[in-house]
């Protein structure tokens, strides 16, 4: 990946299925038993919509957004549709992830302090180079894995990775819990002024 040390180029992905259905492609498992979630908030009521497809997750997101809800996707997998988007129900997931927010009474003044920071701890810590996404007002930051974890071991991992971020001075979110969501590239972020979410370069 190329260095990232500004957000200023973020990738303009407004109505670009084929870039957020990239993204799911790097970030979720394969096709498979399995369910993937979309979480669309509307009105202050969510709704889980179920996809046994990443084409059909990523269409529903981009026209749930289209339609001015805020639309998150999971990061992991589901076993059972009645199981619910639980822990206890998770099938596994393909990646690690963090979430660092920026902004007023935040630990960094803005996204792009957060992102160099990101890239300053992975250097310390010989990690690679994770995928970024620019969520809006903060940074969330992906490591794609080459096979599924169970949600056991990946917890382990997951673990892991979130004491390093706290032993740099790191405040992160959601990094230890496999039913997290998150919003993918080519949505907006709506809690202020709208905002494009998009891959970093």
């Amino acid at each position: 990946m190329q260095e990232q040390t500004s957000i200023s180029r973020v990738h303009n992905q407004e109505a670009d299925v084929s870039a957020t259905l990239d993204f799911l492609k790097l970030v979720l498992p394969p096709e498979g038993d399995h369910w993937y979630v979309a979480a669309v908030f509307n009105g202050g009521k969510v709704k889980h919509l179920w996809h046994r497809d990443r084409p059909s997750l990523g269409s529903c997101l981009l026209e749930a957004d289209r339609s001015g809800a805020t639309a998150y996707h999971a990061c992991g997998i589901y076993r059972a549709r009645d199981g619910g988007r639980k822990a206890k129900n998770s099938g596994g997931a393909s990646s690690f992830w963090t979430d660092i927010d920026a902004g007023e009474g935040k630990q960094y003044e803005t996204a792009a302090d957060a992102l160099n920071a990101l890239l300053e701890f992975c250097h310390a810590t010989g990690l690679p180079r994770p995928l970024c996404v620019g969520s809006g007002y903060g940074v969330h930051a992906y490591w794609p894995l080459l096979n599924v974890l169970d949600s056991e071991t990946w917890k382990t991992y997951s673990a892991g990775l979130a004491a390093l971020l706290r032993k740099h001075g790191i405040k992160h979110e959601r990094t230890t819990d496999i039913a997290s969501l998150l919003r993918p590239p080519g949505t907006h972020n709506r809690k202020r002024e709208p905002r494009i979410v998009g891959v970093l370069p």
